[in-house]
């Protein structure tokens, strides 16, 4: 008997409306069915573009997968400008908060389970409206020459096995020209200055004992002399 599922390791992004309920509450049929509308038009052409597979809309959020970690990153960065450019015209327009995790998903009856997606659904949990928020395995495997990102630390979710570390879109690079968003490189970068510092604490350390030593002598061969 075939399987009825298969496995692959894809990047999955949520793409989930911000302060949904807060918004909607107030909003006739009419205007309440607009807001699902915008929410619709501006994201699926997105998707398409960088060839994101939209697997379901669970109420107020796009389930999607790629194939390529740097499509989704460049993919949400787009979504994110569009939304907000759109929102500057009609203030119904919804803001957006963006998750994006890979890793093996089971696929089954044009469903996709696992734990990688209920590490992006916690994920989408740590945005707030207008970020992108992306795990280590996203990192690792994205061309790092396109996208500006800053990293935020290792967080525990609840339910998951293990902590997650986590970095978030700054902006893009296009072509050779960079953002004015500062480029905030990853954390090793840090971690080198650190220790480049202690060095030359220490140097200078030493030096100052040395110093210390060397006039307590020349004292001390001087006090012998007379």
């Amino acid at each position: 008997m075939p399987k009825e599922y298969k496995t692959e390791i894809l990047t999955i992004m949520f793409v989930d409306v911000a302060g949904y309920t807060r918004t909607t509450t107030f909003l006739d049929r009419d205007r309440f069915n607009t807001f699902h509308d915008v929410f619709d038009r501006l994201s699926l052409p997105i998707f398409k573009e960088y060839s994101g597979n939209v697997v379901n809309k669970i109420g107020d959020a796009f389930l999607v997968t790629f194939r390529s970690s740097t499509d989704a990153l460049l993919c949400a960065t787009e979504l994110q400008k569009t939304f907000l450019e759109e929102r500057k015209k009609d203030r119904l327009t919804p803001k957006i908060k963006i998750a994006i995790h890979a890793g093996e998903v089971m696929i089954r009856n044009n469903d996709i389970y696992g734990d990688a997606v209920n590490a992006t659904s916690r994920i989408e949990d740590a945005a707030k409206p207008g970020q992108i928020i992306f795990s280590e395995t996203v990192f690792a495997t994205m061309n790092k020459n396109e996208i500006i990102y800053k990293h935020l630390g290792i967080r525990k979710f609840k339910g998951l096995r293990a902590p997650i570390r986590l970095f978030r879109v700054n902006s893009l690079k296009k072509g050779n020209s960079i953002s004015t968003v500062p480029n905030i490189r990853p954390y090793c970068r840090h971690k080198r200055r650190v220790s480049n510092c202690f060095i030359f604490l220490l140097i200078l350390s030493l030096l100052i004992i040395l110093g210390g030593v060397l006039w307590y002598l020349d004292s001390e061969l001087t006090h012998f002399i007379f």
